[in-house]
């Protein structure tokens, strides 16, 4: 994180920033105006089961109550929003808020404004290695399906993009990163990592739960550098064991 480039300017950052916007709302509001206002699209496989009210509710009654994004779910229904309107409220609010909390934290760590800048926009993007947006890991994946000694390796591989898969990820990593900058700084960075893991999804919370109990071995003069790798870690983490359970679904 130290050699983080340092003439990435408030514009250039926007600009940045303005791209990823319009890659995740360009197909809905394409949608938008030849449908006359209807929004129906998926970012990943089992979207339109978690954004519809029957399954946010079902997930609610059967997985646990910690599951506070079918709670967001639910509540926008219940306001006369669809799953496609509430597909890009996700994709906006939980992408924008996730990079300020992300920018947020290499500041208080002391890092300048432009490597903040930076750094928010790698992590942000970081899962993108584990999507076919890799050459390296789709050549490897294709492999991997396509030879019979290569199906003994696990591949974190998955054609969905993590981040902005509705509800989840989504909400986890936006409260991961405003945990972390929070606490950023502190001793009780990995204490209030742990306290939080519940409140995540699953396949982000077994290796945040793991980035969390080994800054708790961490002395206190290392624990700067370390706790900038817990946004990292856990979406690059998160992103493999999710991969891995889908790889896992398919077989």
């Amino acid at each position: 994180m130290r050699y983080l480039p340092r003439d990435l300017s408030a514009k250039g950052f926007a600009v940045y920033v303005a791209l990823v916007l319009l890659g995740l709302t360009a197909f809905p509001c394409y949608q938008f105006f030849k449908t006359g206002g209807y929004l129906f699209w998926t970012n990943g496989m089992d979207e339109a089961s978690h954004l519809s009210f029957s399954y946010a509710n079902y997930v609610l009654y059967n997985s646990g109550r910690m599951r506070y994004s079918s709670y967001l779910v639910t509540l926008f229904h219940n306001l006369g929003l669809s799953g496609g309107y509430i597909n890009l409220i996700f994709d906006v609010t939980c992408s924008l808020v996730t990079l300020i909390f992300i920018k947020r934290t290499f500041l208080k760590f002391g890092y300048s404004k432009s490597q903040a800048r930076s750094g928010a926009l790698l992590c942000f993007l970081f899962p993108l290695l584990f999507t076919p947006f890799n050459p390296v890991v789709s050549l490897l994946t294709a492999l991997h399906f396509e030879q019979q000694v290569m199906q003994w390796i696990v591949m974190p591989w998955n054609p969905e993009i993590p981040f902005i898969r509705s509800p989840e990820p989504q909400l986890s990593w936006l409260i991961l990163s405003a945990v972390t900058s929070i606490f950023a700084g502190t001793r009780a960075l990995p204490w209030a990592l742990l306290a939080m893991s519940p409140l995540v999804y699953p396949f982000v919370r077994l290796p945040l739960i793991f980035v969390a109990l080994a800054l708790l071995g961490k002395p206190g003069a290392q624990i700067r550098d370390s706790s900038l790798c817990v946004l990292s870690e856990a979406f690059s983490s998160s992103a493999s064991s999710w991969s891995h359970s889908s790889n896992l679904e398919r077989m």
